[in-house]
């Protein structure tokens, strides 16, 4: 039988009384995850790891670095990895198997990376660029857009709570058909009014 000190069979007491594991850091002044880690090793009701966070944990415990080995589904090949990437499931050996596989693997990785681009002072900067020279090349729409604006500002018009499109609600622009006619617009959310640009493109 396994020695328990004080300590542990107070918060295992605590416990099969039905206290939580943060009501029982909060009382006796110790880190949850001091308090999870006993539990979970000895009571059987405690919620316990995963297989792959329990193989990490014992491995560590042991002082053996968690080293594991997976087949790619792309190449075949296999490869060993000991950390999560959140970002590549671990069924891809190298960022290339994973952009390979799927065309829609490649849009996501380029979305995101254009994502994390755009966020920092270069991205801004570029973001500010194009729309100078978007409203350069395009008068007309400044001009419809400022007007449509002023229209919902002074409650002129009044924008509609969901799209037009799909019946929607959340974020809701307005599409121009027609720069020439700024107050003639069908309103719609974001996914309805990329698409309807798409299709304007494809005419």
């Amino acid at each position: 039988m396994k020695y328990l000190s004080p300590r542990e069979e107070r918060i295992i007491s605590l416990f099969n009384e039905g206290f939580t594991a943060l009501e029982i850091a909060e009382r006796l002044n110790l880190s949850r995850g001091h308090i999870a880690r006993i539990l979970q090793t000895n009571c059987f009701d405690y919620p316990q790891r995963s297989a792959y966070n329990r193989r990490i944990f014992l491995r560590y415990r042991n002082g053996v670095r968690p080293w594991f080995s997976e087949k790619c589904v792309a190449c075949g090949k296999t490869f060993k990895f000991y950390k999560i990437n959140k970002r590549y499931p671990h069924i891809f050996c190298t960022q290339r198997c994973y952009l390979s596989h799927s065309p829609e693997n490649k849009r996501k990785y380029y979305r995101e990376k254009m994502r994390r681009y755009y966020k920092t002072t270069k991205g801004r900067v570029k973001i500010q660029e194009a729309c100078k020279m978007s409203a350069i090349k395009n008068p007309h729409k400044v001009t419809a857009r400022a007007r449509i604006n002023y229209a919902i500002k002074h409650n002129i018009i009044k924008k509609p709570p969901v799209c037009s499109v799909c019946g929607v609600g959340g974020r809701i622009e307005g599409h121009h058909p027609d720069y020439s006619k700024p107050l003639e617009v069908i309103w719609c959310c974001t996914p309805c009014h990329h698409s309807l640009h798409k299709s304007a493109k494809m005419v």
